[in-house]
């Protein structure tokens, strides 16, 4: 079975280095749909889990966030970086 990837922009390290701008892909307001995205996100299922630690691209004064995690839905994979952006 293979898993559909999302969220793997190219800013990030461990991205994909022809993927999506994570930058080009903020707005200005809050999407109506974040909290789903972020709900959804954390129903997620820990794929792979690692010691790498990751940073905040969007804005480095945050600094680290947590460590590098894949998750998934069984059908999905993402970037748990993703979430943590969103929420910090």
């Amino acid at each position: 079975m293979k898993l559909n990837r999302i969220g793997f922009f190219r800013e990030l390290k461990h991205g994909d280095k022809f993927g999506m701008s994570l930058k080009e892909a903020v707005r200005n307001s809050l999407s109506e749909s974040e909290d789903k995205i972020v709900e959804y996100l954390d129903n997620g299922v820990a794929f792979c889990v690692t010691a790498g630690l990751v940073s905040d691209v969007l804005d480095e004064t945050k600094g680290v966030i947590g460590n590098l995690e894949i998750l998934t839905d069984g059908t999905m994979s993402g970037l748990c970086q993703i979430k943590k952006t969103l929420i910090y």
